[in-house]
Formats: C-alpha cells, sequence, structure tokens
C-alpha cells in the first residue's frame, strides 16, 4: 500500500530537498490516518514497520526513508570530493614529473 505513487512522489521529493521534521511528521501521521481510516491506531507503529515474517505490514517509515536519502547525499558528495581531490594529486604528480625533465 505505502509504495502507491503518492508515497512514492513523496520520497522521491525528499530525495532532493532538506526535509524538516515537521513536515516528516505530518506526513507519517497522515500515512497512518488513511492506513486506519482516520479511526484509533489499534497497532503500535514500530510493529506495523516490521518485516511480514516477524508481525508487522512493513510499513514505510518516512523518518528513515529520509535520514537515508541524505546519508545517500553525505556519500555521493564525499565520493565526488575524494575524486577530485585524487585527481588534484595526481595533476600535481604529472606537473612535477614534467617539469623535472626539463630540468
Amino acid at each position: 500500500m505505502e509504495s502507491t505513487l503518492g508515497a512514492s512522489q513523496l520520497i522521491y521529493t525528499a530525495s532532493m530537498i532538506c526535509v524538516p521534521d515537521t513536515v516528516i511528521n505530518n506526513v507519517q501521521g497522515h500515512l497512518f490516518s488513511f492506513l486506519w481510516n482516520n479511526r484509533k491506531e489499534k497497532i503500535e507503529r514500530k510493529v506495523m514497520y516490521q518485516p511480514l515474517s516477524e508481525g508487522g505490514i512493513n510499513f514505510i517509515n518516512f523518518r528513515t526513508m529520509v535520514k537515508s536519502l541524505c546519508l545517500a547525499w553525505i556519500q555521493r558528495l564525499l565520493t565526488s570530493l575524494l575524486a577530485e581531490v585524487s585527481h588534484d594529486v595526481n595533476e600535481t604528480s604529472a606537473s612535477r614529473e614534467a617539469a623535472n625533465k626539463f630540468l
């Protein structure tokens, strides 16, 4: 259910921007309201997040999803920076070798 078009669009948007906690709480509340048809929740949320094999329904934890997307961006940034530094170091080494040939 949570992998419907609406949830997919929320996750895609969250992957592009910094999402405040108030928005995360709001989205998570709306997802559970939809699940329970605006009635009182009968099962704890932490149980709902669990996989089927552990008694849950594998319901989306929007907070965890947003945080993991932020970590993925940090990983991409660090990988990019390391590649750039490595390129600069190699370029500097090549320049030194070329200068040494002329001396």
